[in-house]
């Protein structure tokens, strides 16, 4: 159930339960960045950006709260820590955050499909803007792993 506030013309949702499909996405972003050696900021950030692509695909006008950096940190930990089997130290896993893994572990086919729906549901112009951040992100990575 997603919370939002009223505005004269429309709804602002700034806060909402994650579902499956942003789970698989975190969890994408976790095994791609932040297990490979990126900083958890550097990870959040590009978590942030493609959740909140997302969202507006969906059609939903939110706030800059919502799915921000800060809190994605946090998530990108707990979803972490359930792939890895350990014990978050913040919270325990959400059930689906636990689903997002299992799928990954046991159903790759059905995780890859999740992950490539949220590609094709993305405008043009947001696809290519995430694409252009990541990879000044990636880029900004590689030059700190290679110094």
């Amino acid at each position: 159930m997603a919370i939002s506030k009223e505005s004269k013309e429309s709804k602002i949702v700034f806060r909402k339960p994650f579902d499956l499909q942003e789970a698989v996405i975190l969890l994408d972003v976790y095994l791609t960045f932040n297990k490979k050696g990126a900083s958890t900021n550097a990870a959040a950030k590009i978590a942030s950006q493609r959740l909140r692509a997302l969202a507006v695909s969906r059609g939903m006008e939110i706030d800059d709260s919502f799915r921000s950096v800060l809190g994605i940190r946090n998530r990108l930990d707990i979803i972490g820590c359930v792939y890895e089997g350990t014990e978050s130290k913040s919270n325990s896993g959400t059930r689906v955050f636990r689903e997002a893994v299992e799928l990954y572990k046991n159903n790759r086919k059905k995780f890859e499909h999740i992950l490539s729906d949220f590609s094709t549901h993305l405008l043009p112009e947001q696809s290519r803007v995430n694409r252009e951040n990541e990879g000044s992100e990636l880029g900004q990575m590689e030059e700190h792993f290679n110094a």
